[in-house]
């Protein structure tokens, strides 16, 4: 979902990347609307959710977004009232008692959701509690439970490069070209105002790639620490 609607989508989401390898990887059958590199209007949107075929619809977003989202999920239980929404990423982790209590949403995955999500995935379909999935929160009988933490994974490495075939960059509105074409246009300017940017860096051109976990600021609004 888009944060700045009237902006240009210059790259591919690089955690909804690494997101869908995972449910590759997990041979999940899935489908993607992507609301942000496509800017859908909301009469796009209503007929893709209207025609969609699921069991679990899994949406992820920043909280400055919660209001859309709100919306969102309502309109996905109008069309598939026993569907499974899960929602994940900062809105989930910072303010999941209000999703839980104030949306459509039935199930936060907390902080990193690489593992947790193909474990949850896995136990709605097996039939298994949703207790025994670590990092998530829900509602049962009305009370809200947050499952125990799952560990960080120890490894960066270990989580596999994002495989952007998946997001179908061909028959998207991601134009890449339009990245390449603002730091051409406007290389020198960045050299001389930002040090992530030096003379050498002129003529060179780059995408986004996981390096860390969480942030180093603590700030309130971020899942991971």
């Amino acid at each position: 979902m888009a944060v700045r609607l009237n902006a240009i989508a210059k790259l591919p989401n690089v955690g909804l990347a690494y997101f869908m390898t995972a449910a590759e990887r997990a041979r999940f059958d899935f489908d993607l609307i992507d609301i942000d590199a496509h800017r859908y209007s909301e009469e796009q949107v209503e007929a893709l959710v209207r025609q969609a075929k699921c069991d679990v619809v899994a949406m992820g977003t920043l909280v400055s977004v919660y209001g859309r989202a709100k919306q969102l999920f309502k309109m996905v239980r109008r069309f598939h009232p026993h569907v499974k929404i899960d929602v994940g990423n900062t809105l989930a982790t910072s303010i999941l008692r209000i999703l839980l209590s104030k949306t459509d949403a039935d199930i936060c995955v907390l902080g990193e959701g690489d593992e947790t999500f193909v474990d949850l995935v896995q136990a709605l379909d097996e039939g298994r509690s949703l207790h025994t999935v670590q990092g998530i929160a829900f509602t049962e009988n009305s009370e809200l439970v947050q499952t125990p933490q799952r560990s960080l994974i120890a490894n960066i490495d270990d989580i596999p490069y994002p495989n952007y075939d998946l997001m179908n960059p061909a028959n998207s509105s991601v134009n890449v070209e339009n990245y390449l074409m603002f730091f051409v246009e406007n290389e020198e300017d960045l050299v001389a105002k930002f040090e992530m940017f030096n003379p050498a860096h002129i003529g060179y051109y780059s995408t986004k790639l996981r390096s860390n976990e969480g942030d180093g600021f603590h700030y309130t609004f971020c899942g991971v620490k």
